[in-house]
């Protein structure tokens, strides 16, 4: 606690900027932190994603951003499956092989583990934004494959 600061007790701006909102729309390269299952404070079941931007020139750089996938519809669950599968995740393992319908019991056994299998991939996502039904704007990422970023595998690695 050495560090000195200026006092600033104005209630007229909030207290963090949003990260995601400082990207402009574009592919950006993340490292996948954690992966797991979540519920939201409004009891929705999802699937959350920590990404570690790796971007020198981002205004997020080092910064970790939240993606979350909401499982409360066929659409979002594909989604969720198309972003695991670019990342090597063997998604079609998961689905009866004749009707290709993943039961939600094998779903939700599945996500309890993935996570484990993707952490520390880098990986590219897509940044966009789009506006809701009321008007706000939703800025929103899409995993879209692995990033040719390489993470260094030692300290050796390291420049400094």
């Amino acid at each position: 606690m050495d560090e000195s600061f200026t006092l600033d007790l104005s209630t007229d701006r909030p207290a963090f900027k949003p990260m995601l909102e400082q990207l402009e729309a574009g592919t950006y390269n993340f490292k996948i932190v954690a992966a797991y299952p979540h519920e939201t404070k409004s009891k929705k079941k999802a699937f959350k994603f920590e990404l570690l931007a790796l971007d020198a020139d981002s205004p997020i750089n080092g910064k970790t951003v939240h993606k979350l996938n909401f499982l409360s519809h066929a659409v979002g669950k594909n989604i969720l499956m198309r972003e695991l599968k670019v990342v090597g995740v063997k998604v079609e393992s998961w689905a009866d092989p004749v009707t290709g319908i993943i039961e939600a019991a094998e779903l939700e056994a599945q996500l309890a583990t993935v996570g484990e299998q993707i952490i520390g991939k880098m990986v590219t996502a897509l940044k966009s934004m789009r506006t809701n039904p009321n008007g706000q704007d939703w800025h929103e990422l899409q995993i879209n494959g692995l990033s040719n970023l390489v993470s260094p595998t030692s300290n050796d690695d390291l420049p400094f």
